[in-house]
Protein backbone atom coordinates (compact mmCIF):
# COMPACT_ATOMS: atom_id res chain seq x y z
CA UNK A 1 0.00 0.00 0.00
CA UNK A 2 2.87 2.43 0.58
CA UNK A 3 4.56 1.75 -1.90
CA UNK A 4 1.54 2.50 -4.74
CA UNK A 5 0.27 5.68 -2.84
CA UNK A 6 4.78 6.65 -2.66
CA UNK A 7 4.78 5.74 -6.93
CA UNK A 8 1.45 7.78 -6.99
CA UNK A 9 2.86 10.73 -5.39
CA UNK A 10 5.73 10.37 -7.10
CA UNK A 11 4.07 11.08 -10.31
CA UNK A 12 2.55 13.79 -8.97
CA UNK A 13 5.44 15.28 -7.79
CA UNK A 14 7.32 15.19 -11.60
CA UNK A 15 4.17 17.01 -13.01
CA UNK A 16 4.11 20.28 -11.10
CA UNK A 17 8.63 20.20 -10.84
CA UNK A 18 11.73 19.87 -11.88
CA UNK A 19 14.36 17.75 -10.76
CA UNK A 20 12.55 15.59 -8.53
CA UNK A 21 14.49 12.59 -6.96
CA UNK A 22 13.38 9.84 -5.20
CA UNK A 23 15.29 8.92 -1.79
CA UNK A 24 13.16 6.47 -0.50
CA UNK A 25 10.05 5.92 -0.30
CA UNK A 26 8.26 8.43 1.05
CA UNK A 27 10.93 11.25 0.25
CA UNK A 28 11.61 13.17 -2.64
CA UNK A 29 13.85 16.55 -3.32
CA UNK A 30 13.19 18.70 -6.12
CA UNK A 31 12.63 22.25 -7.44
CA UNK A 32 10.48 24.45 -8.30
CA UNK A 33 10.89 27.56 -10.84
CA UNK A 34 8.83 30.80 -10.39
CA UNK A 35 10.90 33.99 -11.07
CA UNK A 36 13.87 31.90 -9.62
CA UNK A 37 14.88 28.27 -8.08
CA UNK A 38 13.46 26.87 -5.05
CA UNK A 39 14.74 23.96 -3.52
CA UNK A 40 11.96 21.54 -1.77
CA UNK A 41 11.88 18.54 0.04
CA UNK A 42 8.90 16.32 0.32
CA UNK A 43 7.75 14.15 2.55
CA UNK A 44 5.19 11.47 3.01
CA UNK A 45 4.56 10.37 7.07
CA UNK A 46 1.41 8.34 8.36
CA UNK A 47 -0.91 9.05 5.36
CA UNK A 48 0.25 12.75 5.04
CA UNK A 49 2.55 14.81 2.43
CA UNK A 50 3.78 17.78 3.22
CA UNK A 51 6.04 20.39 1.62
CA UNK A 52 8.72 21.98 3.23
CA UNK A 53 11.81 24.52 1.89
CA UNK A 54 14.06 26.85 3.59
CA UNK A 55 14.03 30.59 3.20
CA UNK A 56 16.09 31.99 0.50
CA UNK A 57 18.78 34.13 1.69
CA UNK A 58 17.62 37.70 0.13
CA UNK A 59 14.53 36.32 2.96
CA UNK A 60 16.69 35.81 5.60
CA UNK A 61 17.92 38.83 5.50
CA UNK A 62 15.00 40.81 6.17
CA UNK A 63 13.79 38.08 8.29
CA UNK A 64 11.71 39.10 11.63
CA UNK A 65 8.75 36.56 13.53
CA UNK A 66 6.25 39.43 14.19
CA UNK A 67 6.59 39.96 10.43
CA UNK A 68 6.51 36.02 9.63
CA UNK A 69 3.08 35.40 11.32
CA UNK A 70 2.18 38.49 9.88
CA UNK A 71 2.81 37.08 5.90
CA UNK A 72 0.67 33.57 7.28
CA UNK A 73 -2.55 35.56 7.77
CA UNK A 74 -2.52 36.25 3.92
CA UNK A 75 -1.27 33.10 2.52
CA UNK A 76 -3.67 30.84 0.68
CA UNK A 77 -3.92 27.11 1.89
CA UNK A 78 -1.79 25.62 4.56
CA UNK A 79 1.33 27.29 3.23
CA UNK A 80 2.83 28.81 6.27
CA UNK A 81 6.15 30.22 7.82
CA UNK A 82 7.20 28.51 10.56
CA UNK A 83 10.53 27.63 12.88
CA UNK A 84 10.63 23.97 14.95
CA UNK A 85 11.19 24.66 18.48
CA UNK A 86 14.28 25.14 19.83
CA UNK A 87 15.64 25.49 15.77
CA UNK A 88 17.33 28.62 14.66
CA UNK A 89 16.17 28.78 10.85
CA UNK A 90 12.62 29.50 10.11
CA UNK A 91 11.10 27.87 6.38
CA UNK A 92 8.31 27.40 4.65
CA UNK A 93 5.91 24.12 4.18
CA UNK A 94 2.55 22.98 3.61
CA UNK A 95 0.34 19.66 4.11
CA UNK A 96 -2.04 17.58 3.05
CA UNK A 97 -3.66 14.01 3.95
CA UNK A 98 -3.20 12.08 1.06
CA UNK A 99 -6.29 10.16 1.03
CA UNK A 100 -8.22 13.79 1.19
CA UNK A 101 -6.54 15.26 -1.82
CA UNK A 102 -8.52 14.75 -4.74
CA UNK A 103 -6.94 16.44 -6.89
CA UNK A 104 -2.96 15.62 -5.44
CA UNK A 105 -2.14 17.15 -8.60
CA UNK A 106 -3.95 20.44 -8.66
CA UNK A 107 -3.52 20.69 -4.60
CA UNK A 108 0.66 20.67 -5.29
CA UNK A 109 0.71 23.28 -8.20
CA UNK A 110 -1.50 25.49 -5.87
CA UNK A 111 0.96 24.75 -2.92
CA UNK A 112 4.22 24.94 -5.04
CA UNK A 113 2.92 28.86 -5.82
CA UNK A 114 1.74 29.85 -2.15
CA UNK A 115 5.07 28.36 -0.90
CA UNK A 116 7.27 30.31 -3.20
CA UNK A 117 5.29 33.48 -2.26
CA UNK A 118 5.83 32.71 1.40
CA UNK A 119 9.63 32.65 0.69
CA UNK A 120 9.67 35.70 -1.17
CA UNK A 121 7.32 37.57 0.94
CA UNK A 122 9.26 39.33 2.75
CA UNK A 123 11.02 41.19 0.25
CA UNK A 124 7.77 42.35 -1.26
CA UNK A 125 5.83 42.86 1.76
CA UNK A 126 3.42 45.18 -0.25
CA UNK A 127 2.54 42.38 -3.06
CA UNK A 128 1.17 40.08 -0.18
CA UNK A 129 -2.15 38.55 -1.95
CA UNK A 130 -5.37 39.80 -0.17
CA UNK A 131 -6.62 38.46 2.99
CA UNK A 132 -10.46 37.52 4.24
CA UNK A 133 -13.23 38.66 1.94
CA UNK A 134 -16.79 38.99 2.76
CA UNK A 135 -18.56 35.06 3.22
CA UNK A 136 -21.46 34.47 0.52
CA UNK A 137 -24.82 33.33 2.40
CA UNK A 138 -24.55 30.39 0.45
CA UNK A 139 -20.77 29.50 1.87
CA UNK A 140 -21.94 29.99 5.63
CA UNK A 141 -24.78 27.49 4.78
CA UNK A 142 -22.47 24.82 3.43
CA UNK A 143 -20.01 25.45 6.30
CA UNK A 144 -22.74 25.21 8.88
CA UNK A 145 -24.38 21.86 7.17
CA UNK A 146 -20.77 20.58 7.09
CA UNK A 147 -19.83 21.53 10.82
CA UNK A 148 -23.18 19.46 11.48
CA UNK A 149 -22.55 16.51 10.34
CA UNK A 150 -19.24 15.98 11.71
CA UNK A 151 -20.44 17.20 15.15
CA UNK A 152 -19.45 20.25 15.66
CA UNK A 153 -21.68 22.66 17.36
CA UNK A 154 -21.82 25.96 14.58
CA UNK A 155 -24.17 28.81 15.08
CA UNK A 156 -24.46 31.98 11.81
CA UNK A 157 -25.01 34.90 13.54
CA UNK A 158 -25.63 36.32 10.08
CA UNK A 159 -25.48 35.21 6.51
CA UNK A 160 -21.72 36.29 6.36
CA UNK A 161 -20.39 34.99 9.39
CA UNK A 162 -20.37 31.57 11.28
CA UNK A 163 -18.59 30.58 14.71
CA UNK A 164 -17.97 27.00 15.98
CA UNK A 165 -17.30 26.16 19.61
CA UNK A 166 -13.69 23.69 20.50
CA UNK A 167 -13.71 22.40 23.28
CA UNK A 168 -10.53 20.73 25.11
CA UNK A 169 -8.88 19.63 28.33
CA UNK A 170 -7.54 23.41 28.83
CA UNK A 171 -10.57 25.16 28.24
CA UNK A 172 -13.56 26.19 25.25
CA UNK A 173 -12.43 28.52 22.28
CA UNK A 174 -14.45 29.74 19.59
CA UNK A 175 -13.72 29.27 16.29
CA UNK A 176 -14.68 32.23 13.82
CA UNK A 177 -14.68 31.49 9.78
CA UNK A 178 -12.80 33.33 7.14
CA UNK A 179 -13.55 33.45 3.92
CA UNK A 180 -10.89 33.38 1.16
CA UNK A 181 -12.34 32.86 -2.24
CA UNK A 182 -15.47 31.31 -3.47
CA UNK A 183 -15.15 27.78 -1.52
CA UNK A 184 -11.74 28.19 0.01
CA UNK A 185 -12.38 29.50 3.58
CA UNK A 186 -10.33 29.69 7.05
CA UNK A 187 -11.51 28.56 10.72
CA UNK A 188 -9.47 31.25 12.73
CA UNK A 189 -9.02 31.29 16.81
CA UNK A 190 -7.96 34.43 18.24
CA UNK A 191 -5.94 33.96 21.64
CA UNK A 192 -5.10 36.93 22.64
CA UNK A 193 -4.83 40.76 21.60
CA UNK A 194 -1.59 42.17 20.91
CA UNK A 195 -1.99 45.68 20.85
CA UNK A 196 0.18 47.65 23.50
CA UNK A 197 1.70 44.71 24.26
CA UNK A 198 5.91 45.12 25.33
CA UNK A 199 8.23 43.95 22.44
CA UNK A 200 8.99 41.03 24.66
CA UNK A 201 5.59 39.62 24.84
CA UNK A 202 4.69 40.23 20.92
CA UNK A 203 8.33 38.35 19.91
CA UNK A 204 7.74 35.53 22.34
CA UNK A 205 4.07 34.90 21.38
CA UNK A 206 5.33 34.67 17.65
CA UNK A 207 8.05 32.35 18.52
CA UNK A 208 5.51 29.91 20.23
CA UNK A 209 3.16 30.55 17.46
CA UNK A 210 5.75 29.63 14.65
CA UNK A 211 6.87 26.73 17.23
CA UNK A 212 2.77 25.26 16.64
CA UNK A 213 2.97 26.13 12.80
CA UNK A 214 6.27 23.87 12.76
CA UNK A 215 4.85 20.96 14.97
CA UNK A 216 0.89 20.80 13.77
CA UNK A 217 -0.58 19.57 10.68
CA UNK A 218 -3.11 22.02 8.78
CA UNK A 219 -2.27 24.90 11.69
CA UNK A 220 -0.61 27.90 11.16
CA UNK A 221 -0.01 30.42 13.88
CA UNK A 222 -0.58 34.17 12.46
CA UNK A 223 -0.91 37.86 13.60
CA UNK A 224 -4.62 38.79 12.70
CA UNK A 225 -5.89 41.98 11.95
CA UNK A 226 -9.79 42.14 13.20
CA UNK A 227 -11.65 45.34 13.73
CA UNK A 228 -8.60 47.74 14.69
CA UNK A 229 -6.74 45.32 16.60
CA UNK A 230 -4.25 42.56 16.45
CA UNK A 231 -4.89 39.51 17.16
CA UNK A 232 -2.20 36.12 17.93
CA UNK A 233 -4.28 33.52 16.39
CA UNK A 234 -4.48 29.89 15.21
CA UNK A 235 -5.68 29.45 11.24
CA UNK A 236 -6.62 26.15 9.98
CA UNK A 237 -7.47 26.35 5.82
CA UNK A 238 -10.00 24.42 4.14
CA UNK A 239 -11.73 24.13 0.86
CA UNK A 240 -15.26 22.44 0.33
CA UNK A 241 -14.33 21.64 -3.15
CA UNK A 242 -11.06 19.46 -2.45
CA UNK A 243 -12.81 16.88 0.03
CA UNK A 244 -14.59 16.48 3.86
CA UNK A 245 -12.19 19.31 5.14
CA UNK A 246 -14.42 20.98 8.10
CA UNK A 247 -13.60 18.20 10.28
CA UNK A 248 -9.99 18.16 9.91
CA UNK A 249 -9.38 21.72 10.26
CA UNK A 250 -11.72 22.19 13.24
CA UNK A 251 -9.98 18.90 14.78
CA UNK A 252 -6.17 20.42 13.89
CA UNK A 253 -7.28 23.56 15.73
CA UNK A 254 -9.01 21.83 19.02
CA UNK A 255 -5.08 20.35 19.63
CA UNK A 256 -3.07 23.55 18.72
CA UNK A 257 -5.77 25.28 21.21
CA UNK A 258 -5.23 22.56 23.73
CA UNK A 259 -1.32 22.47 23.29
CA UNK A 260 -0.76 26.48 22.75
CA UNK A 261 -4.15 28.53 23.87
CA UNK A 262 -3.13 29.16 27.86
CA UNK A 263 0.71 29.31 27.40
CA UNK A 264 0.12 32.42 24.46
CA UNK A 265 -2.28 33.98 27.79
CA UNK A 266 0.69 33.11 29.76
CA UNK A 267 3.47 34.94 27.29
CA UNK A 268 1.84 38.51 27.93
CA UNK A 269 3.51 38.30 31.12
CA UNK A 270 7.29 40.18 30.43
CA UNK A 271 9.24 38.05 32.67
CA UNK A 272 7.68 34.92 31.47
CA UNK A 273 8.14 36.08 27.92
CA UNK A 274 12.07 36.72 27.89
CA UNK A 275 12.31 33.19 29.83
CA UNK A 276 10.69 31.64 26.84
CA UNK A 277 12.74 33.31 24.41
CA UNK A 278 15.91 31.98 26.33
CA UNK A 279 15.03 28.60 26.44
CA UNK A 280 13.60 28.57 23.31
CA UNK A 281 17.28 29.66 21.32
CA UNK A 282 15.44 32.39 19.17
CA UNK A 283 18.11 34.85 18.31
CA UNK A 284 17.53 38.27 18.44
CA UNK A 285 16.07 39.83 14.92
CA UNK A 286 19.43 41.96 14.50
CA UNK A 287 21.76 39.11 16.14
CA UNK A 288 20.05 36.62 12.72
CA UNK A 289 20.28 39.19 10.21
CA UNK A 290 24.06 40.01 10.77
CA UNK A 291 24.43 36.03 10.56
CA UNK A 292 23.03 35.96 6.83
CA UNK A 293 24.90 39.04 6.19
CA UNK A 294 28.12 37.08 7.61
CA UNK A 295 27.78 34.26 5.30
CA UNK A 296 27.14 36.04 2.17
CA UNK A 297 30.55 37.65 2.54
CA UNK A 298 32.35 34.55 3.79
CA UNK A 299 30.56 31.66 1.83
CA UNK A 300 33.18 29.34 3.39
CA UNK A 301 31.24 29.36 6.84
CA UNK A 302 28.29 27.93 4.98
Amino acid sequence: MAERISVFVDEALRSVATQVTCEGIGQWRLSILNGEVLPLQARMTSGWLALTASLPSSARAVYGDLLALQVNEHLPGSARVARLFGDHEPHVRADTWIEHAQDLTGWLSASCSALTTAAHAFTSIDNQPAGATSASSQLVADVERACCESGWPAASGDRSSLRVEISTRTGVYTARMMAVADSAAAFVVELADMAGCPHVCRRATAALLLAASGSLRLVKGAFVQNDGTEMASLVSPFDLALGPWTDEALSALTVGCQLVGREVQALLDEGLAAEYLALSGVPDEHDARTLVEQEEEQPCLQ
